[in-house]
């Protein structure tokens, strides 16, 4: 009986739902080179991405790599992203990437020509170990896009797979549980010169 009431315990815990917080201080901003940043506006219940021809990453770091197979992001959106006849959107309301544990680190040539912002990308892994992939699941403003997936122009290790068009809640199950060093939230509009905000009301993981 004691066995089964800890196994169950574990199993409890193993799959508990991660809520994740709002505070400035817990997150993480990145700028891309040459690119003017959106605006982020900390709140209480929620964070508010403005766009203008803009785009920037935000980042949160979990204090160990943890097993994560699912997201929740709830939002609000105001404005419209341009829409293009490309064959992927450059540009995204959201875009949810798990930043996944893995052997590949940034070598000293890496290093020395590598954009800042993919600098920062590689500090996130612990000391000693590198990442495997970003993998992204897009919001998409064409629903024609949904089930698309390419890997990204700008690496070989961002996957992305469009998941939706413009909803109030972007969701997805993986099949499998990744190592997660962290969650990287990208809303942009520089590509497109759109303008817009993305208001992030809730972020759940498990």
């Amino acid at each position: 009986m004691k066995l089964f009431v800890i196994c169950s315990l574990f199993g409890f815990f193993a799959n508990a739902e991660i809520v994740i917080p709002f505070e400035k201080s817990k997150w993480i901003e990145i700028n891309m080179d040459k690119t003017p940043p959106n605006k982020v506006e900390y709140k209480a219940n929620s964070i508010n991405v403005v766009v203008n021809s803009s785009a920037s990453l935000l980042v949160y770091k979990f204090g160990e790599p943890t097993d994560l197979s699912s997201f929740e992001v709830n939002m609000n959106i105001n404005g419209k992203l341009n829409a293009t006849k490309d064959a992927f959107e450059e540009d995204s309301y959201m875009r949810f990437g798990f930043v996944v544990l893995g052997d590949h680190q940034m070598g000293t040539m890496g290093k020395m020509f590598a954009p800042k912002w993919v600098l920062q990308l590689f500090e996130l892994a612990p000391e000693g170990k590198g990442l495997e992939k970003i993998y992204f699941y897009n919001m998409a403003e064409n629903k024609s896009l949904i089930g698309q997936e390419r890997v990204s122009p700008l690496s070989k290790h961002m996957l992305e797979k469009v998941i939706s068009g413009r909803e109030p809640i972007l969701k997805y199950s993986l099949p499998k549980p990744v190592k997660t060093v962290a969650i990287w939230l990208n809303i942009d509009g520089d590509d497109t010169k759109s303008k817009f905000n993305t208001e992030i009301t809730g972020i759940k993981v498990k």
